[in-house]
């Protein structure tokens, strides 16, 4: 369901006009709960071009829920998500393939949105506070992915081994999880 008609009704409250003025420029708000994702709404209609806005919320679970609030008031604009890790610094754990590979597909997002050429659609990431503070390493949107096609024929296996090691895949004889390959004649299973 959408609601993105309720965005011009909220724009006539004084507050709102108020905070929309000054988000013509970069701006940092704190809104209560059930105002958050109807002034992003608002800050994306009220500029002009393509925007992209980085919203960060107190919890992974209150990111969640302004993600896919956000997709029924702004549904021209394309929402994804910066998931923190499951690990604290301190830890000797990595954090899940998982996880990382959806920080990546962000970081890759955004990339690819600044390189696009007009018109594009605005754009929000949406973050705990956790997950905003964690640091990220210089060159991770330069890595390349490994692309394959299921029941896919005449890639040079060794190859590709190779390329899945470099990108820190698990070789198993047998693929249970999220980051591991095994191979098994010519067949390569990744998981």
């Amino acid at each position: 369901m959408s609601l993105e008609r309720l965005i011009p009704a909220l724009s006539r409250a004084r507050t709102l006009q108020h905070a929309l003025e000054s988000a013509r420029t970069s701006a940092d708000f704190s809104a209560v709960e059930g105002l958050r994702v109807p002034l992003l709404a608002s800050i994306l209609d009220a500029r002009e071009g393509p925007q992209c806005l980085l919203a960060i919320a107190s919890t992974g679970r209150e990111a969640d829920a302004v993600r896919e609030a956000l997709g029924a008031v702004a549904p021209h604009a394309t929402v994804l998500d910066l998931p923190a890790w499951e690990t604290l610094p301190h830890e000797r754990l990595s954090p899940s393939a998982e996880t990382v590979g959806r920080r990546i597909r962000t970081l890759r997002a955004l990339r690819d949105w600044e390189a696009a050429p007009a018109p594009k659609p605005d754009l929000v990431v949406v973050a705990s506070v956790r997950a905003a503070l964690q640091p990220l390493a210089p060159g991770l949107t330069e890595v390349e992915p490994v692309v394959l096609r299921r029941a896919g024929r005449g890639y040079d296996l060794a190859q590709v081994t190779a390329r899945l090691i470099d990108l820190a895949y698990s070789r198993v004889d047998m693929v249970t999880r999220r980051g591991e390959f095994a191979v098994r004649g010519g067949i390569l299973d990744v998981f």
